[in-house]
């Protein structure tokens, strides 16, 4: 067996640090589900990115029109599924989501019920590539 002993109170510090660190993420999960949020909030005002949603059927269109909810935006009649998307964070994790049961059809599409994929929680690289940076700094800070 081999025993390690180190002594550097630097060394020492660092570790110690780091140990604190993984115990206490829940400010880094809280910063992350905010960047996907604001993804979402991004996806939902643009209508799909990188690429744009499939237009609304013209029998869609004409039902909005008579509801009086037509000019305006796919997905977003009542802005309930846009909402309905909360943060869940814990020191591991974050995550966002809804519990509506219309929004998995949506977000992937449904053939059954001719709904094309409108994919509203989809992060983009440079917001990956942001979240990645984000974890990085956050565990070379001492």
């Amino acid at each position: 067996m081999l025993d390690v002993k180190i002594n550097s109170k630097k060394t020492e510090l660092f570790f110690q640090a780091m140990i604190d660190k993984t115990r206490s993420n829940i400010d880094l999960m809280r910063d992350v589900a905010a960047e996907m949020i604001a993804s979402k909030d991004e996806n939902f005002d643009a209508e799909g990115r990188p690429t744009l949603w499939k237009a609304l059927k013209p029998k869609t269109i004409e039902r909005r029109l008579k509801a009086g909810k037509w000019p305006g935006q796919i997905l977003q009649v009542n802005r309930n599924l846009n909402n309905s998307i909360l943060p869940k964070v814990d020191e591991n994790r974050a995550i966002i989501g809804t519990n509506l049961p219309y929004a998995r059809p949506h977000q992937f599409g449904s053939p059954r019920q001719k709904i094309p994929a409108r994919p509203f929680l989809r992060l983009q690289e440079d917001e990956k590539q942001s979240i990645k940076k984000r974890i990085t700094e956050w565990y070379a800070k001492p």
